[in-house]
């Protein structure tokens, strides 16, 4: 049986590394629930992000917002019963709201990315995870991002 299954919540900050050269990188948060499974690697997790106003070099603030959904491969740590740290993998879709200047667009696609739990108490750990977003809709065209955050999860 593993140590911290059942569901948990978690948030915390992250930055935002847009791949446009005139968009600055900005500082965003994320909310999310999930559930990681008693026996068996994958879970399921929902989320909230908002990744802050990046500026950008003509002028103006690109910023988006909006929901995940993903399958969580847990990768265990050798050490079933304390695992001090577990990796995971995810890979899910994601809708969102872009505020490129005054302008709103909608945009759908898939998400992944990859992180790392590691306990502080029986309940509560410390994650980090770097997570991929595959062209994302503005109004100067597709665009891929990437969002590194870190916070606190909480097993219950």
């Amino acid at each position: 049986m593993t140590a911290n299954a059942g569901m948990y919540a978690s948030g915390g900050f992250g930055v935002t590394t847009h791949e446009f050269v005139d968009v600055g990188d900005a500082v965003g948060y994320s909310v999310a629930i999930g559930y990681r499974p008693t026996y068996g690697p994958i879970g399921l997790e929902a989320s909230f992000l908002d990744t802050g106003n990046a500026p950008i070099g003509g002028g103006g603030n690109l910023a988006m917002s909006g929901s995940t959904v993903s399958a969580v491969w847990w990768i265990r740590n050798w050490d079933p019963q304390t695992e001090f740290m577990s990796g995971y993998l995810k890979l899910g879709l994601y809708d969102m709201s872009v505020m490129d200047g005054p302008s709103v667009v909608d945009s759908t696609g898939w998400r992944f990315g990859v992180g790392f739990e590691f306990k502080t108490s029986p309940k509560l750990a410390i994650y980090t995870d770097v997570d991929g977003y595959g062209l994302v809709d503005t109004l100067g065209g597709p665009e891929s991002l990437t969002i590194w955050s870190a916070g606190l999860r909480y097993h219950f």
